[in-house]
Order: structure tokens, then sequence, then C-alpha cells
């Protein structure tokens, strides 16, 4: 599905999003976590309701990219982090990660001048990804859920 970019809103979660949150990440994890995680892993966090603990936990932190009605994207932002980012499956590789991004930046880059986020050693195509919109590796930690490590990103205020 192709969207119109300049029909992307972008507004905070609210609780009546929480459903549509869960399915997106549900959706997301399952497709994108599961070639470096392990389908069983990936089944576990979800079906475990782990995933929608999270979504619970972070919702007041949440923004959403909404195109017709439809949530299609989530940022978790807290304190100086970038917490998660999700594009719903579908509208992957459509400039919403990219815009989402931005919008995530200049809200956390209203009161730091370094911002994070992490992201696993093996999920490639995000660090890709991030690495593009000028976000830098400055550390690595062992990994507890899967082999590998995590990849610890900052970006500095221009």
């Amino acid at each position: 599905m192709n969207i119109d970019r300049s029909q992307l809103k972008f507004r905070k979660a609210s609780q009546q999003d929480a459903p549509e949150i869960k399915k997106l990440a549900a959706e997301v994890i399952y497709k994108n976590y599961a070639p470096f995680l392990g389908l069983e892993s990936t089944k576990n966090f979800v079906e475990s309701g782990a995933s929608d603990q999270i979504i619970d936990e972070s919702l007041t932190d949440t923004l959403v990219a909404v195109h017709a009605g439809e949530i299609v994207g989530i940022a978790v932002i807290k304190e100086d982090l970038l917490d998660l980012l999700m594009v719903k499956y579908d509208f992957q590789r459509q400039g919403i990660g990219g815009a989402l991004i931005e919008q995530a930046e200049a809200i956390l880059f209203k009161n730091h001048t370094i911002i994070r986020l992490e992201t696993f050693e093996s999920n490639v195509p995000t660090i890709a990804f991030y690495q593009k919109h000028g976000w830098e590796i400055v550390g690595r930690e062992n990994n507890p859920y899967a082999d590998g490590e995590i990849f610890k990103f900052e970006k500095r205020k221009q």
C-alpha cells in the first residue's frame, strides 16, 4: 500500500489506541524480530503478554503516526531515549519510519543535546536505518535475550 506522506499526522497515544498499538507491535515483532531472535523466542514474548505489557507501560510516552485514521507507526520516547520505533509491516519502506524518527528527535532535542537508542546487533536493517538518519554506534553490551550484542546509539543536537 502506498501512502501520501503529506497525509501523515502525529499525535500522543491515548488509552483508546492501546489495542491497535498492541496489534501493530505484535505484527512487527513476529515479522521483523523472528529472523534474528528466533520464532520460538518471538512467539513466547508475544504470547506471554510481555509485548502488551510494554505497550501498556509506555502508552503515555508513545507518539503515533496516523494515516487515513489508521495507526501506521509508533515511537516510544522516554527522557533522552528513543525506546522503541515501529512501523506497521505493510507500511514499511514508504518513509513513515523516517518521518517518525524526525518527529521523535524533535521532541527529544527540546530537552536534551544528546539522545540515545539501542537495538540488537542482529537487526541489520534497523542499524542501517539509524545510521542513515545520523545516529552513531557508541557502545555495545551483551544481549540478555539472544546471541550477540545490543548496539548503543547516540545522536547530538546540531
